[in-house]
């Protein structure tokens, strides 16, 4: 089906795409980083572990952290993965390759915004009300702060943000509109699960809403199991390939974060977290209860997005909520709920419309306007929230995004290294993704990401709720000694893990402190001048944009 538009909501459409190009374009120039005069552009670290695998594929040493690892799955987004392994492809500076997965995340979270319309006019009776039909949706998913940050920082956040709604839409064509969209669905399904593994839980949730509204009928049992076999094809392959390359059935990062992790540190902490979610988007989430509300019995297109942000909010807290949701990091949506907002406008922009449908006065539609602004100043925490103040210089992008300053300072240290230890090099780091994807040492993950051994550790003793942040609470400082690297990069863990005099205990191994790092005397990778104090090799910082 052809979704119409008039001249008039064409050029919004125009116009919001536009406008989310600017604010986006803007957005990446600010997380970009001028290092001994040079830009880099730099992704969500978490993301820049991805990318250190997809530069080590692409550079025919296979899916490896830092060359000289054993392959780790140490990366939770396979499909993501290989789509950075394409930008590592390109013949473009090391420096420069990011900038291509961040381009691709705003493209991404742009095409969603044009299905988001496409799923509100041809599924939701908003649909008949024009502009006031879709645009405070569109506008809600396209300029949710939040949201590009994940999408424009490099995570896989946009990626699953479009196959959530293109899901939703394909569950649509079978139920509603009787199209034969099966293969479609299952492709998306597909999709979603080499995504991220955890998206089996949108696919459980959207397949059992089909099957319990007869979406899988005999006569298209041909189509559907096709389908559902190619699922079953991608699915399976993967793992095979898991099996045969990582040698584990599950990637490290599960083990890393839910293995040896009591429940009564996960839940707890998962809850306050996803509390002061709820909290911080109070009015979204009470326009989205009341469409659900509302739509049971009777219009069961509410319920199904309302289902995928229920149960996305508890699986939130049953693996303790995001390592970033910290007091000083107002990250106000985290990596588990973030690419639901779409749907979650939908559902707010449907309620307009029924109040639309009750007014039945066509000069009550000017009310998508203010209904837009109070969406936006509300999802983006500018008028409840305690960060207000926050949240406005980000949506405004008056500071740089949260965490660059902290990405600026790990890059110069690491070019401060490069000065002192030679590429090959055994380095300890705990920041896993800048140090390992713009450097040639051999690292060990000290945090376990990359790191079998340390990720199947239980939690140390005495870890509660409140100290615990997932994939940050494992650790083992005499297994990282007994490895002799060449130097450490970061000591974090050593002060944190109830080492009692950590710089004696270095100096008596035989490293030597030098600024940030303790570097092995004697080491064969030692550059000239390598132990000298601080001075020459370390120029002052500049990652001024």
């Amino acid at each position: 089906m052809t979704v119409h538009q008039s001249r008039a909501e064409r050029w919004a459409l125009a116009a919001v795409l536009a406008a989310l190009a600017v604010w986006g374009g803007v957005f990446i120039a600010r997380t970009s980083l001028v290092v001994e005069g040079e830009r880099y552009f730099v992704l969500f670290d978490d993301a820049m572990i991805s990318m250190a695998y997809a530069r080590n594929v692409a550079a025919g040493l296979g899916p490896v952290w830092t060359p000289g690892n054993e392959p780790v799955e140490g990366f939770t987004n396979p499909l993501w993965t290989g789509l950075m392994v394409v930008v590592n492809a390109l013949p473009v500076p090391l420096r420069s390759r990011p900038l291509g997965v961040q381009l691709a995340g705003l493209a991404l979270l742009a095409l969603t915004v044009v299905r988001v319309r496409a799923l509100l006019v041809e599924h939701f009776a908003a649909g008949r009300h024009g502009l006031a039909g879709w645009l405070p949706a569109a506008v809600g998913t396209g300029f949710h702060a939040t949201l590009l940050y994940w999408s424009a920082f490099g995570t896989e956040t946009a990626l699953q943000a479009l196959l959530a709604v293109l899901a939703v839409h394909l569950a649509y064509d079978v139920v509603f509109a009787g199209r034969d969209r099966h293969l479609a669905l299952f492709a998306v399904f597909a999709a979603a699960y080499l995504t991220r593994m955890d998206m089996a839980l949108l696919i459980g949730v959207v397949a059992g809403w089909v099957a319990a509204h007869g979406g899988f009928r005999r006569r298209a049992a041909r189509r559907w199991l096709g389908g559902a076999a190619l699922l079953v094809a991608a699915a399976g392959g993967y793992q095979l390939f898991r099996l045969a390359t990582f040698g584990a059935p599950l990637p490290n990062t599960y083990y890393l974060k839910l293995g040896g992790v009591p429940l009564d540190v996960r839940l707890p902490r998962g809850a306050v977290k996803a509390a002061w979610t709820l909290l911080e988007s109070l009015v979204p989430v009470l326009a989205v209860v009341t469409a659900v509300v509302a739509g049971l019995g009777r219009r069961s297109r509410t319920l199904l997005p309302g289902l995928l942000l229920a149960v996305y909010l508890f699986y939130s807290v049953w693996v303790g909520g995001d390592a970033w949701e910290l007091p000083e990091v107002p990250i106000r949506l985290n990596r588990f709920v973030a690419f639901l907002v779409p749907l979650a406008a939908v559902l707010a922009n449907d309620l307009l419309g029924r109040g639309l449908d009750r007014a039945r006065a066509a000069q009550w539609r000017w009310a998508a306007v203010p209904v837009t602004g109070l969406l936006l100043l509300f999802a983006n925490g500018l008028v409840v929230s305690e960060w207000r103040p926050t949240n406005w210089r980000a949506v405004l992008l008056l500071d740089r995004p949260l965490l660059v300053d902290s990405n600026g300072i790990v890059l110069h240290n690491l070019r401060r290294l490069e000065r002192r230890v030679a590429p090959g090099a055994t380095v300890v780091t705990y920041w896993a993704g800048i140090p390992a994807y713009f450097s040639r040492y051999t690292m060990i993950d000290a945090l376990g990401y990359a790191d079998p051994a340390i990720a199947r550790r239980p939690l140390p003793p005495g870890t509660t709720w409140r100290t615990y942040r997932p994939g940050h609470g494992k650790s083992d400082p005499a297994y990282l000694l007994a490895r002799r690297p060449d130097a450490f990069f970061q000591l974090w863990d050593l002060y944190h893990m109830g080492v009692p005099d950590p710089r004696r205990l270095l100096r008596d191994l035989g490293y030597e402190e030098i600024g940030e790092f303790w570097l092995l005397r004697g080491s064969p990778y030692l550059l000239p001048g390598a132990l000298d104090p601080p001075g020459p090799l370390d120029p002052p910082a500049n990652t001024g944009i």
